[in-house]
C-alpha cells in the first residue's frame, strides 16, 4: 500500500507543476521517464483485486465497476440515457464513458474499501440500477477483469491496437489485475512535453492527448436531432490511427466551506465536474503532425481541443477505467481540465458518441 500511496503523490507532483496550455510548465519530464524506466507504463493502472461474483473492482483506496455497451444505431433514448447517468450515482462518484473501437466503456469509481461491507452494498445498488438503465436501450456486458487488462493494455502501449496482431492477455485471479496488464520490455517509451513516443524494433508509435478548453455554450445546446444531422454530414476519422475519447463526470460530496475558502469557490466545487479526454495514437512520427491532423478531425461545433502540453502521462491516467476517484478529481480540477455544471447535457456525451461512430462506420 505504501508504494500506491507514493506513486499517487507521483502522479499528482506531474501534473500539478504545470499550468493549462504550457504557458508555464516547471517540470522537464525527468520524473516522467524515470517512472516509465523503473515502473513501466502499466502501473498507471491502481486496482489490484476483481471480484467475479459481484462483477466489481477494488484497489488500494478505490473501488468500482463497469459496462461494454453495443449497438447497431445510435437514437436520442441512448443520447437521453447516457447524459442521465449521473443522476443516479451517488455523491463521492466518478462516472467515465469511453468510445473506443466498436464499443462504449462506461465505469464508475468510488473510495471504497472492500472491508466496509455498507459502502460496497450502496456501490452495488448504483451498479445494479444503471445496469438496469443501460440494459433498455444498449446491449451491455459487464466489464470483467479479462477485459479490463486487455483494453487498458491497448491504450498503455498503442502498438497492440494499430498492428491489431497483439495477443489476448488471459486474468488469473490468484495475481493482482494491475500486474496483469500488459509489460513490453522490447518497447522503448519516452515522455517529450508535447507526446508520448514508442519505439518497438524499427516501428514507431506517437500519442497525444487533449482536453476540451471550452465548451459548447449549455443555455444554447442544439437538440440530439440536430448532433445525428452534424455527424452525418462532416464524419471524420484520422487515418491510419485510433483515438479514445473519455468523458468524466464527477460527483462531489456536499460539505461544509473551509474558511479560507471564498464562497463562490465553494460553490463552484460543489457542482458536477464534467471534463473529456482525447487520447489519439498513431504511427505518425511528428507529433506537431499527428496534433494537427487530429485537432482538426474533431474541431466540432464551439469545440475547442487544445494539446495537453507536459501531461502526456496525465491523458492516459484520467482516461484509464476506474479512476475517477476524489484525488483525481481534485487533480483534474486543480489543472481546469473541467467545468462545473448542475446537469449533464447532451453536447457533453456528444464528442464520445462522435468519436465512435467516425471510426466504425456505425448508423445515427
Amino acid at each position: 500500500m505504501k508504494f500506491l500511496s507514493n506513486l499517487r503523490s507521483k502522479v499528482e507532483s506531474w501534473l500539478i507543476n504545470d499550468t493549462l496550455n504550457n504557458t508555464s510548465f516547471t517540470n522537464i519530464n525527468n520524473d516522467s521517464n524515470s517512472f516509465v524506466e523503473k515502473f513501466g507504463l502499466h502501473q498507471l493502472c491502481l486496482l489490484e483485486m476483481f471480484d467475479a461474483q459481484s462483477q466489481c473492482f477494488y484497489g488500494s483506496d478505490t473501488a468500482g465497476f463497469g459496462f461494454l455497451l453495443k449497438s447497431e444505431q445510435y437514437t436520442q433514448n441512448q443520447y437521453q440515457a447516457l447524459s442521465e447517468l449521473v443522476h443516479h450515482i451517488n455523491a463521492g462518484y466518478g462516472l467515465q464513458i469511453t468510445s473506443m473501437e466498436s464499443v462504449l466503456l462506461v465505469s464508475v469509481s468510488c473510495n471504497v474499501a472492500f472491508t466496509n461491507t455498507d459502502d460496497v452494498e450502496a456501490m452495488q445498488a448504483v451498479q445494479t440500477k444503471l445496469f438496469e438503465l443501460l440494459d433498455a436501450c444498449f446491449d451491455v456486458e459487464h466489464l470483467t477483469a479479462q477485459s479490463l487488462i486487455n483494453i487498458a493494455s491497448d491504450m498503455l502501449y498503442p502498438h497492440r491496437a494499430l498492428n491489431g496482431d497483439a495477443e489476448q492477455l488471459i486474468y488469473d485471479d490468484l495475481f493482482f489485475v494491475r500486474d496483469q496488464l500488459a509489460n513490453y520490455d522490447d518497447v522503448a517509451v519516452e515522455v517529450k512535453k508535447s507526446s508520448i513516443s514508442y519505439q518497438k524494433q524499427q516501428e514507431w508509435f506517437t500519442a497525444i492527448g487533449f482536453g476540451v478548453q471550452r465548451y459548447y455554450d449549455a443555455n444554447i445546446s442544439p437538440a440530439a436531432e440536430e448532433y445525428q444531422r452534424f455527424i452525418e454530414s462532416k464524419l471524420a476519422s484520422i487515418q491510419g490511427a485510433k483515438a479514445y475519447f473519455t468523458l468524466g463526470v464527477y460527483k462531489p460530496v456536499k460539505s461544509k466551506k473551509p474558511k479560507e475558502m471564498s464562497l463562490y469557490e465553494h460553490q463552484h466545487r460543489q457542482k458536477l465536474r464534467v471534463y473529456h479526454i482525447f487520447t489519439v495514437v498513431s504511427k505518425e512520427h511528428d507529433a506537431t503532425t499527428l496534433t494537427k491532423i487530429a485537432t482538426d478531425a474533431i474541431r466540432l461545433f464551439d469545440y475547442q481541443v487544445v494539446p495537453l502540453h507536459n501531461r502526456q502521462l496525465a491523458a492516459l491516467f484520467f482516461g484509464l477505467p476506474i479512476c475517477l476517484g476524489l484525488g483525481t478529481a481534485e487533480d483534474i480540477y486543480n489543472l481546469r481540465l473541467c467545468k462545473s455544471v448542475d446537469l449533464v447535457h447532451h453536447h457533453d456525451v456528444f464528442p464520445v458518441i462522435y468519436n465512435l461512430v467516425a471510426h466504425n462506420g456505425k448508423e445515427i
